[in-house]
Protein backbone atom coordinates (compact mmCIF):
# COMPACT_ATOMS: atom_id res chain seq x y z
CA UNK A 1 0.00 0.00 0.00
CA UNK A 2 1.30 3.47 -0.92
CA UNK A 3 -0.04 6.25 1.29
CA UNK A 4 0.12 10.01 0.84
CA UNK A 5 -0.21 11.82 4.17
CA UNK A 6 -1.52 15.35 3.65
CA UNK A 7 -1.09 17.84 6.48
CA UNK A 8 0.70 21.08 7.37
CA UNK A 9 3.87 19.16 8.27
CA UNK A 10 6.32 22.04 7.91
CA UNK A 11 4.51 24.31 10.39
CA UNK A 12 6.52 24.29 13.61
CA UNK A 13 4.41 25.78 16.40
CA UNK A 14 1.18 23.92 15.68
CA UNK A 15 -0.42 20.98 17.46
CA UNK A 16 -2.15 19.80 14.26
CA UNK A 17 1.21 19.71 12.46
CA UNK A 18 2.82 17.86 15.38
CA UNK A 19 0.03 15.26 15.24
CA UNK A 20 0.63 14.86 11.50
CA UNK A 21 4.37 14.34 11.99
CA UNK A 22 3.76 11.79 14.74
CA UNK A 23 1.27 9.95 12.53
CA UNK A 24 3.76 9.91 9.65
CA UNK A 25 6.48 8.45 11.89
CA UNK A 26 4.11 5.79 13.24
CA UNK A 27 3.03 4.71 9.75
CA UNK A 28 6.62 4.69 8.53
CA UNK A 29 7.64 2.46 11.46
CA UNK A 30 5.20 -0.21 10.22
CA UNK A 31 7.16 -0.51 6.97
CA UNK A 32 4.34 0.87 4.82
CA UNK A 33 5.40 3.19 2.00
CA UNK A 34 4.21 6.64 3.11
CA UNK A 35 5.05 10.10 1.82
CA UNK A 36 4.30 13.40 3.60
CA UNK A 37 2.87 16.40 1.79
CA UNK A 38 2.68 19.93 3.19
CA UNK A 39 -0.51 21.22 1.60
CA UNK A 40 -0.95 24.89 0.65
CA UNK A 41 -3.65 26.69 -1.36
CA UNK A 42 -1.17 26.96 -4.26
CA UNK A 43 -0.11 23.30 -4.16
CA UNK A 44 -2.88 21.34 -2.39
CA UNK A 45 -1.58 17.96 -3.59
CA UNK A 46 1.51 16.78 -5.48
CA UNK A 47 1.27 16.17 -9.23
CA UNK A 48 1.81 12.45 -8.63
CA UNK A 49 -1.08 12.12 -6.12
CA UNK A 50 -2.85 9.56 -8.35
CA UNK A 51 0.07 7.16 -7.84
CA UNK A 52 -0.98 6.63 -4.21
CA UNK A 53 -3.58 4.01 -3.39
CA UNK A 54 -4.66 5.90 -0.27
CA UNK A 55 -4.59 9.59 0.59
CA UNK A 56 -4.98 10.42 4.27
CA UNK A 57 -5.74 14.02 5.26
CA UNK A 58 -4.88 15.37 8.71
CA UNK A 59 -7.76 17.86 8.55
CA UNK A 60 -8.35 21.07 10.44
CA UNK A 61 -10.18 24.02 8.92
CA UNK A 62 -7.40 26.44 9.89
CA UNK A 63 -4.58 24.39 8.35
CA UNK A 64 -5.89 22.54 5.28
CA UNK A 65 -9.37 24.01 4.94
CA UNK A 66 -8.43 25.07 1.40
CA UNK A 67 -8.63 21.47 0.15
CA UNK A 68 -11.55 20.68 -2.17
CA UNK A 69 -13.08 17.39 -3.28
CA UNK A 70 -11.96 18.14 -6.83
CA UNK A 71 -8.31 18.20 -5.75
CA UNK A 72 -8.30 14.42 -5.17
CA UNK A 73 -7.81 11.77 -7.86
CA UNK A 74 -10.87 9.57 -8.37
CA UNK A 75 -8.85 6.34 -8.25
CA UNK A 76 -7.34 6.90 -4.77
CA UNK A 77 -9.12 5.99 -1.55
CA UNK A 78 -9.59 8.94 0.81
CA UNK A 79 -9.23 8.84 4.59
CA UNK A 80 -9.84 11.98 6.67
CA UNK A 81 -9.00 12.62 10.33
CA UNK A 82 -11.06 15.56 11.66
CA UNK A 83 -9.44 17.37 14.60
CA UNK A 84 -12.40 19.55 15.59
CA UNK A 85 -15.63 17.57 15.12
CA UNK A 86 -17.82 20.68 15.36
CA UNK A 87 -16.29 22.14 12.19
CA UNK A 88 -17.68 21.41 8.73
CA UNK A 89 -15.32 19.33 6.59
CA UNK A 90 -16.17 19.51 2.89
CA UNK A 91 -14.14 16.36 2.15
CA UNK A 92 -16.60 14.08 3.97
CA UNK A 93 -18.74 13.59 0.86
CA UNK A 94 -15.83 11.88 -0.93
CA UNK A 95 -14.21 10.15 2.05
CA UNK A 96 -14.09 6.37 2.27
CA UNK A 97 -13.14 6.64 5.95
CA UNK A 98 -13.76 9.49 8.41
CA UNK A 99 -11.91 9.40 11.73
CA UNK A 100 -12.10 11.55 14.86
CA UNK A 101 -11.42 11.44 18.59
CA UNK A 102 -15.12 11.65 19.45
CA UNK A 103 -18.48 10.99 17.77
CA UNK A 104 -19.53 13.62 15.23
CA UNK A 105 -23.14 14.79 15.04
CA UNK A 106 -24.52 15.80 11.63
CA UNK A 107 -21.52 14.42 9.79
CA UNK A 108 -23.33 14.48 6.48
CA UNK A 109 -23.65 11.98 3.65
CA UNK A 110 -21.27 10.26 1.28
CA UNK A 111 -18.61 8.73 3.51
CA UNK A 112 -18.41 4.96 3.78
CA UNK A 113 -17.24 4.43 7.36
CA UNK A 114 -16.59 6.30 10.62
CA UNK A 115 -13.85 5.33 13.10
CA UNK A 116 -13.36 6.53 16.68
CA UNK A 117 -9.62 7.04 17.24
CA UNK A 118 -8.56 8.24 20.73
CA UNK A 119 -5.45 10.40 20.80
CA UNK A 120 -2.26 8.32 21.12
CA UNK A 121 0.94 9.27 22.94
CA UNK A 122 4.56 9.01 21.86
CA UNK A 123 6.37 5.74 22.51
CA UNK A 124 9.48 7.53 23.75
CA UNK A 125 10.29 6.75 27.39
CA UNK A 126 12.06 9.68 29.09
CA UNK A 127 15.08 9.04 31.28
CA UNK A 128 14.74 12.13 33.48
CA UNK A 129 13.29 11.88 36.97
CA UNK A 130 12.06 14.42 39.51
CA UNK A 131 14.75 15.21 42.10
CA UNK A 132 12.25 14.97 44.96
CA UNK A 133 12.87 18.53 46.12
CA UNK A 134 10.99 21.48 44.59
CA UNK A 135 7.31 20.90 43.74
CA UNK A 136 7.37 21.71 40.04
CA UNK A 137 4.14 21.62 38.03
CA UNK A 138 4.67 20.62 34.40
CA UNK A 139 2.40 21.83 31.62
CA UNK A 140 2.57 21.55 27.83
CA UNK A 141 0.39 23.04 25.11
CA UNK A 142 0.03 25.93 22.69
CA UNK A 143 -3.38 27.25 23.75
CA UNK A 144 -2.33 27.37 27.42
CA UNK A 145 -5.86 26.51 28.51
CA UNK A 146 -6.24 26.58 32.29
CA UNK A 147 -2.81 28.06 33.03
CA UNK A 148 -4.45 31.04 34.73
CA UNK A 149 -6.17 28.65 37.18
CA UNK A 150 -2.87 26.90 37.95
CA UNK A 151 -1.10 30.25 38.41
CA UNK A 152 -3.90 31.39 40.71
CA UNK A 153 -3.54 28.26 42.83
CA UNK A 154 0.21 28.90 43.11
CA UNK A 155 -0.33 32.49 44.25
CA UNK A 156 -2.89 31.40 46.85
CA UNK A 157 -0.48 28.75 48.13
CA UNK A 158 2.23 31.42 48.55
CA UNK A 159 -0.11 33.37 50.83
CA UNK A 160 -0.95 30.21 52.77
CA UNK A 161 2.76 29.52 53.30
CA UNK A 162 3.33 33.08 54.55
CA UNK A 163 0.49 32.65 57.05
CA UNK A 164 1.92 29.31 58.10
CA UNK A 165 5.68 29.95 58.13
CA UNK A 166 6.01 33.73 57.92
CA UNK A 167 7.45 35.67 54.97
CA UNK A 168 10.64 34.25 53.41
CA UNK A 169 13.87 36.19 53.79
CA UNK A 170 15.58 38.12 51.02
CA UNK A 171 16.33 35.82 48.04
CA UNK A 172 14.79 32.89 49.92
CA UNK A 173 12.12 30.54 48.58
CA UNK A 174 9.93 28.42 50.79
CA UNK A 175 10.95 24.80 50.03
CA UNK A 176 7.27 23.79 50.01
CA UNK A 177 6.26 26.40 47.42
CA UNK A 178 4.84 25.23 44.11
CA UNK A 179 6.43 26.40 40.86
CA UNK A 180 4.92 26.30 37.38
CA UNK A 181 7.00 24.88 34.52
CA UNK A 182 4.94 25.81 31.47
CA UNK A 183 5.79 25.00 27.85
CA UNK A 184 9.21 26.23 26.79
CA UNK A 185 11.09 26.67 23.55
CA UNK A 186 14.76 26.75 22.65
CA UNK A 187 16.33 29.69 20.73
CA UNK A 188 15.62 27.99 17.39
CA UNK A 189 11.95 27.27 18.05
CA UNK A 190 9.98 24.52 19.72
CA UNK A 191 11.70 21.90 21.83
CA UNK A 192 11.96 18.52 20.16
CA UNK A 193 9.43 15.90 21.24
CA UNK A 194 12.11 14.10 23.23
CA UNK A 195 13.34 17.28 24.95
CA UNK A 196 9.79 18.27 25.90
CA UNK A 197 9.12 14.85 27.43
CA UNK A 198 12.41 14.98 29.34
CA UNK A 199 11.43 18.44 30.64
CA UNK A 200 8.07 17.18 31.89
CA UNK A 201 9.57 13.98 33.31
CA UNK A 202 11.82 16.09 35.55
CA UNK A 203 8.79 17.81 37.13
CA UNK A 204 7.01 16.63 40.25
CA UNK A 205 3.77 16.24 38.29
CA UNK A 206 2.01 17.22 35.06
CA UNK A 207 -1.14 19.37 35.36
CA UNK A 208 -3.75 19.73 32.60
CA UNK A 209 -6.75 21.63 33.97
CA UNK A 210 -8.81 22.86 31.02
CA UNK A 211 -11.73 25.28 31.19
CA UNK A 212 -12.67 25.93 27.55
CA UNK A 213 -15.35 23.99 25.71
CA UNK A 214 -13.79 23.41 22.29
CA UNK A 215 -14.82 20.37 20.30
CA UNK A 216 -12.34 17.55 19.93
CA UNK A 217 -10.06 15.94 22.49
CA UNK A 218 -6.77 17.37 23.76
CA UNK A 219 -3.63 16.00 22.13
CA UNK A 220 -1.35 18.08 24.38
CA UNK A 221 -2.37 16.11 27.47
CA UNK A 222 -0.83 13.02 25.86
CA UNK A 223 2.60 14.58 26.45
CA UNK A 224 1.74 14.39 30.13
CA UNK A 225 0.85 10.72 29.72
CA UNK A 226 4.09 10.01 27.83
CA UNK A 227 6.15 11.82 30.51
CA UNK A 228 4.89 9.19 32.98
CA UNK A 229 4.87 11.55 35.97
CA UNK A 230 1.79 11.84 38.22
CA UNK A 231 -0.89 13.35 35.96
CA UNK A 232 -3.59 15.69 37.29
CA UNK A 233 -6.62 16.45 35.09
CA UNK A 234 -10.13 17.80 35.62
CA UNK A 235 -13.41 16.66 34.10
CA UNK A 236 -13.33 19.06 31.16
CA UNK A 237 -14.91 17.75 27.94
CA UNK A 238 -11.59 18.05 26.05
CA UNK A 239 -9.99 15.67 28.56
CA UNK A 240 -12.78 13.10 28.54
CA UNK A 241 -10.63 10.60 26.63
CA UNK A 242 -8.50 10.49 29.81
CA UNK A 243 -10.92 10.76 32.74
CA UNK A 244 -13.65 8.84 30.92
CA UNK A 245 -11.62 5.63 30.68
CA UNK A 246 -12.90 2.88 33.00
CA UNK A 247 -10.65 2.47 36.03
CA UNK A 248 -8.53 5.49 35.11
CA UNK A 249 -8.39 6.77 38.70
CA UNK A 250 -5.97 3.93 39.43
CA UNK A 251 -3.44 5.73 37.20
CA UNK A 252 -4.46 9.39 36.95
CA UNK A 253 -5.57 12.06 39.44
CA UNK A 254 -9.00 13.34 38.37
CA UNK A 255 -9.79 16.34 40.59
CA UNK A 256 -11.84 19.37 39.53
CA UNK A 257 -10.32 21.74 42.12
CA UNK A 258 -6.75 22.28 40.91
CA UNK A 259 -5.29 23.27 44.31
CA UNK A 260 -6.94 20.30 46.01
CA UNK A 261 -5.54 18.03 43.30
CA UNK A 262 -1.99 19.39 43.64
CA UNK A 263 -2.11 18.94 47.41
CA UNK A 264 -3.27 15.34 46.92
CA UNK A 265 -0.44 14.54 44.50
CA UNK A 266 2.17 16.17 46.77
CA UNK A 267 0.92 14.16 49.75
CA UNK A 268 1.17 10.92 47.77
CA UNK A 269 4.65 11.84 46.52
CA UNK A 270 5.86 12.49 50.07
CA UNK A 271 4.41 9.15 51.18
CA UNK A 272 5.85 7.28 48.19
CA UNK A 273 2.50 6.08 46.85
CA UNK A 274 1.91 8.40 43.91
CA UNK A 275 -0.06 7.21 40.88
CA UNK A 276 1.69 7.28 37.51
CA UNK A 277 0.19 6.49 34.07
CA UNK A 278 2.55 3.70 33.02
CA UNK A 279 -0.16 1.34 31.72
CA UNK A 280 -2.09 4.19 30.07
CA UNK A 281 1.06 5.17 28.16
CA UNK A 282 1.42 1.60 26.91
CA UNK A 283 -2.14 1.02 25.74
CA UNK A 284 -2.46 4.48 24.17
CA UNK A 285 0.94 4.52 22.44
CA UNK A 286 1.26 5.34 18.75
CA UNK A 287 2.72 1.88 18.09
CA UNK A 288 -0.51 0.30 19.39
CA UNK A 289 -2.88 2.86 17.86
CA UNK A 290 -1.39 2.67 14.38
CA UNK A 291 -2.24 -1.04 14.11
CA UNK A 292 -5.91 -0.12 14.46
CA UNK A 293 -5.68 2.63 11.85
CA UNK A 294 -3.74 0.52 9.35
CA UNK A 295 -6.34 -2.21 9.82
CA UNK A 296 -9.12 0.21 8.89
CA UNK A 297 -7.20 1.33 5.82
CA UNK A 298 -6.69 -2.28 4.73
CA UNK A 299 -10.44 -2.93 4.94
CA UNK A 300 -11.08 -0.24 2.31
CA UNK A 301 -9.81 -2.59 -0.42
Amino acid sequence: MKILLVSNHATERCGVAAYGRHLFNAVQDTGIHVAPWHSTPETPLPDEAAEFELIHVNWHAATVGHLKVGDFPAESKLSVFIHEPASVCNLVEKADLVISTEPIANLGQGFQRFGLFPNPCLDYTPRSEWDGLEVTLGFSGIRRDGLDRIEGAIERQKLELVDQDGPPGLDEVNPHAWRLCASAKDPDGWLSDEAELERLAACAMSVFHYHSGNSGQSYAVMTGVAARRPLLVNRNRMLEHIWGEPGIEEEVYVVDDVAEGIHQVVKDLREGREKRPFELAKRRSWSVAIEKLVGWWGELY
